[in-house]
Formats: C-alpha cells, structure tokens, sequence
C-alpha cells in the first residue's frame, strides 16, 4: 500500500509548464497559479537583465544605502521622484530620506548585521528586486547623537524589503515591511520604532501614528507638520528618559 502511495505521489508532483508562464500540478486537475519564473524572468524586456539587477542591488545597498553617512552617498543612487514606504512612514520623497538618514545607525549600532538573503527579481515587475533581511546590534554608541548607549540588544522582526530601479539603474522606489511580528524583541515593530521598543521604550504616540497612516498616506510626500512637532517631543521625551537609565544602570 504505502509503495503504491508512494508512486502515487511521486507522479502527481511532477511539475508541467502552462501557458502564461505557469505551473500546472496534479495534471491539470488542480492550480497553484505558480508562476514559472524562469521562463518569464528570460522573456524579460527591462534593459539590465535579471542576474545583474541582483547585483546592482547590492552594490547600492552595500555603497549608498546601508552604509556609513548614507545620507551623504545615497543621493546620486536615487531617482528624483524616488519613495520610500515602510509601516509608518511613506510615501516620503527623495529630500525627506536623505534627511531620515541622517539618524546614522551605524554609529549607534556598530557591530549590526543586516543578515540579508533570498535576492530574487520579482517575475511580474521585471526592475524590482526582493530580498529578507534580519537586522541585529548591540547599541553600544550615541544614537541620533543624542541618545546614550544602553548597551542592549536589537532584534528586529524579519523584513521583506524591495528596490525598484529605473533603466538608468537608480533607485525609484524602496520598501520595507514586517513579515512576521511574533520574533523578533521589538514586539512586531521596525525602524525607529522597533528601535525605540528594544531600548525599553513604548512606541510614540499610537493614535497619531495611527491617524497618520489612514488619511491619504498614499498622497504624501513627506510627514504633516503636526505629525513632525509630536514626534519632536516624543523623540526628547525619550532621549531623557533613556539616558537616565543608562546613568543610573553605569552606577549600578
């Protein structure tokens, strides 16, 4: 019995192309939609071919996106009307990212680890790569210059970011969104706010971020003035607070 189940199976698995660049499994008689990926990524009509869109993307990410002072080395990666999308900000412009960058989290966290892996270039938007990342540090510097080291640990959740790239090769669009909020020590947050939350901190004003994620996001191209002034006084509230406990656990 368990022979013949096993021909069984072996034999329903097998995978056909179909037409439209799909798989067909089981013989027609059921559908996953699956893309067949190498077929569609050979038929590719964007100028930079797969293979080298893969390695653009990480040189840009290594030279000008994730590296020290990104916000002085990102600029001539970027287009000019470049957006940026992640959980709570976005979409925001190519000013208002280099000005993001400045937060330098390289300083703050100098033995942080993107751990990336899973390039692949998306088979229905032939100039957009996808990849995973599991960014860990220890914040052992001065984060945004002001905040003291706590010397704790950061585990953001997996993210699933994307770059889209004109056929110029610069940057159009970067996005960057939680995949599963149960891992991670950040309680499902990222950027700043996963930051802030591993450091001991609630994440700012929920109702503002709340409000400013379901008015139009998607017509925006930078932060409301009001939304900006709350985060001000959010982010100096915090500075204080957590340099405190740093004060007092050095003495401890």
């Amino acid at each position: 019995m368990s022979e013949n189940m096993t021909r069984t199976t072996t034999t329903t698995t097998e995978t056909q192309p179909h037409n439209g660049g799909r798989i067909t499994y089981f013989h027609g008689q059921g559908s996953l939609d699956e893309l067949d990926e190498e077929t569609l990524l050979k038929q590719s009509p964007f100028p930079i071919k797969p293979d080298d869109l893969i390695a653009l993307t990480k040189r840009v990410l290594n030279d000008n996106l994730l590296c020290p002072e990104a916000h002085l080395k990102c600029g001539p990666a970027l287009s000019e009307d470049f957006q940026y999308w992640s959980f709570a900000v976005g979409p925001i412009n190519k000013k208002s990212f280099i000005e993001y960058l400045k937060m330098n989290l390289t300083d703050a966290f100098p033995d942080r680890k993107m751990n990336t892996f899973g390039y692949r270039v998306d088979p229905m938007e032939f100039n957009r790569v996808w990849f995973n990342a599991r960014w860990q540090g220890t914040h052992t510097g001065m984060l945004m210059n002001k905040i003291k080291p706590t010397y704790k640990q950061l585990d953001l959740p997996p993210q699933i970011v994307s770059l889209t790239f004109t056929e110029e090769g610069k940057v159009s669009k970067y996005t960057q969104f939680v995949a599963d909020r149960s891992c991670g020590n950040t309680h499902g947050y990222s950027g700043v706010m996963g930051i802030f939350r591993a450091l001991g901190e609630n994440v700012p004003f929920p109702g503002v971020v709340e409000n400013y994620l379901r008015k139009d996001s998607h017509r925006r191209s930078e932060p409301g003035v009001y939304f900006k002034l709350r985060a001000w006084f959010w982010q100096r509230k915090v500075t204080r607070r957590t340099n405190r406990r740093s004060e007092k656990d050095t003495r401890n």
